[in-house]
């Protein structure tokens, strides 16, 4: 019953090791064999971030790996990607580096939108037209970097032309009223590498950010993966933390909690 299962970027470790692109996207095969609904986004060690080129990543992830995928449920789609002119010209191709996807679930219809890490204006611009064109639809924000290990969003750019993430809450998160989740990695010092936070957004309803981490574990994360799960009728989302490889659950209150969901339409 896994809805849709979204990556938080760093799919390899170097952009430029075909080694680890091949491990990763043998890894991710699993998923698309079984028909799971998945996408992915651009982090700081997918690309080069002093020139933007992808083209290891584009390589392995493109946009014909997802649109070519018959998901179950069938409501699972692949949407698009900033490039590909679907409201109108795009003035860059970032290919699946920024991209979205459709899914419904419980009821709701839902949008999952992938920035690449410390997303410049182009990306931002064009995001706005794809929420602008799925006005009913609950919208999840993916993107490498946003909270921080101390629950701050960073307000200085680590990436030429970037924006940092205080600044991107601020001009288009909290502007954008569909958007009620943010999902973030990046950031983690040894086993830390949880931390959640909310605020309200400029239509006064509270955003979810949350923070999720693990390759700083153990055997470079023990395959520490959340889902979460999400109730119309009690208006929450519940975070459960577990490892597949060790078969266990982490229960500590940054690990399984739950918090106010609102499912109603934006």
């Amino acid at each position: 019953n896994t809805a849709m299962v979204i990556q938080l970027g760093d799919l390899v470790s170097n952009f430029d090791n075909l080694t680890q692109w091949g491990y990763t996207s043998d890894a991710f095969k699993v998923l698309d064999d079984a028909a799971v609904p998945n996408t992915v986004v651009g982090g700081n060690h997918d690309f080069d971030t002093a020139t933007g080129a992808f083209s290891q990543y584009d390589a392995y992830f493109p946009p014909s790996r997802y649109a070519n995928q018959v998901w179950t449920p069938n409501t699972a789609t692949y949407g698009g990607y900033l490039g590909q002119n679907l409201f109108g010209p795009d003035p860059v191709d970032r290919r699946n580096m920024d991209n979205f996807a459709l899914f419904s679930a419980g009821g709701r219809d839902f949008l999952v939108l992938n920035l690449e890490w410390e997303t410049p204006q182009v990306t931002l611009d064009w995001a706005a037209k794809v929420l602008a064109a799925h006005p009913n639809r609950i919208a999840i924000l993916s993107t490498h970097s946003f909270v921080q290990i101390n629950g701050l969003r960073n307000t200085v750019p680590q990436r030429s032309g970037g924006i940092p993430a205080e600044t991107v809450w601020n001009t288009f998160v909290s502007q954008q009223c569909s958007i009620k989740l943010v999902l973030n990695g990046h950031y983690h010092d040894g086993n830390l590498g949880e931390a959640s936070r909310s605020d309200l957004n400029s239509c006064g309803q509270p955003v979810q950010q949350i923070l999720t981490d693990y390759q700083d574990r153990a055997n470079g994360g023990d395959g520490w993966l959340r889902y979460y799960t999400f109730s119309p009728s009690a208006g929450t989302m519940t975070a459960t933390t577990y490892s597949p490889k060790l078969d266990q659950f982490e229960t500590d209150a940054d690990s399984s909690f739950t918090l106010p969901f609102d499912l109603s339409d934006p």
